[in-house]
């Protein structure tokens, strides 16, 4: 099964005044169980524009996010059955 995918909104400590786009390839949780301040794998990271040649930076990274529970509403049916037939004696 894959992994859930997430999306994250990267923030980085670029000087004022420089401009360059950031961005990611993919980011996932380990697995799809509910669950708090579960790991997010960030990989894909990159940067382009006017300024990223003045910079080195890290191509994957991590971070925590929340996987909630989805409501699940379980409900019954009512069935009929005729009396009209006859059971067979034992």
């Amino acid at each position: 099964m894959a992994q859930p995918t997430a999306t994250v909104t990267l923030t980085d400590n670029r000087i004022s005044g420089d401009v360059f786009a950031d961005g990611y390839g993919s980011a996932s949780f380990a697995n799809k169980n509910a669950g708090t301040g579960k790991t997010v794998s960030v990989s894909g990271i990159s940067i382009s524009g006017t300024d990223a040649g003045n910079y080195t930076f890290n191509t994957i990274a991590s971070t925590t996010a929340d996987i909630i529970g989805r409501a699940l509403v379980v409900s019954a049916r009512a069935s009929t059955r005729s009396m009209t037939a006859r059971r067979p004696r034992r």
